[in-house]
């Protein structure tokens, strides 16, 4: 349980900071037509922002769904778009950030000391119990009883 909650919160902390934000000021129409975003904000002559999912130009309007109604915006009303775009150099360095810890642990379990053959471990110390007295002892390696 505790795992998966671990993974969930990585995985949402990679989709946000391999997200940005791109405002188009310039011709916001062109960009509509030319990327066809799945959702866009859209900052309209009044200065309020409407979330438009499914933008589409059509003729001289901006057309698509916002709160489950159809809206359409008058083209020349556009001032601003908004859109959430995958940021190429973030996605990289949380890849390479997981990659390089995942790396690191891998070493790290392969090159940890191994427990001594012909010994146990007792409370992290190395011990054997003696033959004789049935107590628990220092491990001896490479002598023989």
């Amino acid at each position: 349980m505790f795992t998966s909650r671990v993974v969930l919160g990585l995985v949402l902390a990679g989709q946000v900071a391999c997200m940005r934000t791109l405002a188009i000021r310039e011709r916001p129409t062109d960009y509509l037509v030319a990327n066809n975003p799945s959702s866009v904000w859209i900052t309209s002559a009044d200065g309020q922002p409407v979330e438009v999912v499914g933008p589409r130009v059509v003729g001289s309007n901006v057309a698509g769904w916002s709160e489950g109604a159809r809206v359409s915006i008058p083209v020349e009303q556009v001032r601003e778009v908004k859109v959430r775009k995958l940021d190429a150099l973030r996605s990289s360095l949380v890849t390479g950030g997981v990659l390089g810890a995942g790396t690191a642990v891998i070493i790290y379990l392969l090159t940890k000391p191994k427990a001594p053959t012909g010994c146990e471990y007792f409370n992290g110390m190395p011990a054997e119990e003696s033959a004789e007295t049935g107590t628990l002892g220092i491990c001896s390696i490479g002598t023989t009883g």
